[in-house]
C-alpha cells in the first residue's frame, strides 16, 4: 500500500543539471497538467514522523555523503501517478550505496528501488505522454547529484516540502 504521507529522503541536482532537467519538466507541463514539485530523485523513505534525534542524525551524514553523477538512460512512462512521465536513471553501485545508506541509517523497511527522475505527475494516456516524449530534446546524459534532502510529503494536498538539506561534496 502507498505512503501519502510521511517523510522521504531526496537527491537534488547542482545547479546546471537543475536548470536542464527543470527546463524538460516545464516543456512536458506545456503538454500535460499536473501538480508542481521540486525536480528530484526519490532515494529512501519514507518515516512517519521525525524529531530532533532524526534531523541530528541527517546532519550527522554529512561527512559520509559524496556527489553522485547519475546517469540518465531515456524517457519512460507508467500508469502510475507518482511515475507518469520520468527519465529513468541507471542504477549504479554509487547511487545503491546511498539508498542503502540511508536505508541503514534511518532503520527504514528495504523498498524496490526504481531510480527515476519525475517530470510529470498524473493520470494521462499513454498515446498522449508518447508524444510528449516525442517532442522532448534527447535525454541530458547524466546529472549530478549534489545535495540530499529531508522532504515533508502529503499527496493528499500535492505537498512536497524540503524541510533540511545537506550540500555534498
Amino acid at each position: 500500500m502507498r505512503v501519502s504521507k510521511g517523510y522521504w529522503f531526496w537527491g537534488q541536482f547542482d545547479e546546471s543539471s537543475t536548470q536542464e532537467l527543470t527546463e524538460l519538466q516545464a516543456q512536458a507541463g506545456r503538454f500535460l497538467q499536473g501538480p508542481t514539485f521540486d525536480i528530484h530523485l526519490t532515494l529512501a523513505g519514507p518515516m512517519g514522523e521525525i524529531d530532533n534525534n532524526i534531523v541530528d542524525l541527517f546532519f550527522s551524514l554529512k561527512e559520509q555523503l559524496h556527489e553522485v553523477e547519475v546517469q540518465c538512460v531515456n524517457y519512460g512512462c507508467r500508469e502510475k501517478y507518482y511515475q507518469s512521465l520520468f527519465i529513468e536513471v541507471l542504477k549504479s553501485e554509487k547511487l545503491t550505496e546511498l539508498k542503502n545508506l540511508l536505508d541503514k541509517t534511518f532503520a527504514l523497511e528495504p523498498r524496490h528501488f526504481f531510480p527515476h527522475i519525475s517530470l510529470f505527475y498524473g493520470e494521462e494516456q499513454e498515446s498522449k505522454k508518447n508524444s510528449v516524449i516525442s517532442q522532448l530534446p534527447k535525454v541530458p546524459n547524466k546529472a549530478c547529484l549534489k545535495k540530499v534532502s529531508l522532504v515533508k510529503v502529503d499527496e493528499e494536498v500535492e505537498l512536497w516540502k524540503v524541510i533540511h538539506q545537506i550540500e555534498i561534496g
